[in-house]
């Protein structure tokens, strides 16, 4: 089902589809609108399983600093309570499969890592 509130992801995010969702666990589909950013943000219970798959997604974490590219297939996953950002540095639409869980979803805007 489509998400018709996008403008709660910065304005980054082309368009996002809720494939499934529990009161425990989501899987959505995010299509990234070229050099698209998803803002710093973090969630108390839940862990992000990424999961790459089109183009090339960026994800960078704090708490330990790190920064991955997820190309079509490749997965990085975010624990509780740690702050990230998604981007698509790319010049085309990038897609990405996100598992959220388990526990209840949340998004916690965080502060840049520069601030």
């Amino acid at each position: 089902m489509p998400d018709p509130n996008l403008d709660e992801f910065g304005g980054g995010v082309a368009a996002m589809d809720i494939v499934m969702e529990t009161t425990d666990m989501r899987v959505s589909r995010f299509i990234m609108a070229p050099h698209g950013v998803l803002p710093w943000h973090l969630h108390t219970e839940i862990a992000d399983h990424f999961v790459g798959l089109t183009g090339i997604i960026e994800v960078e974490a704090r708490e330990p600093a790190e920064r991955v590219e997820l190309a079509p297939g490749d997965e990085f996953v975010v624990r509780p309570g740690r702050p990230h950002v998604v981007r698509n540095n790319g010049d085309l639409p990038a897609a990405y499969l996100i598992v959220q869980g388990v526990g209840t979803y949340d998004r916690v805007p965080a502060a840049p890592a520069d601030a």
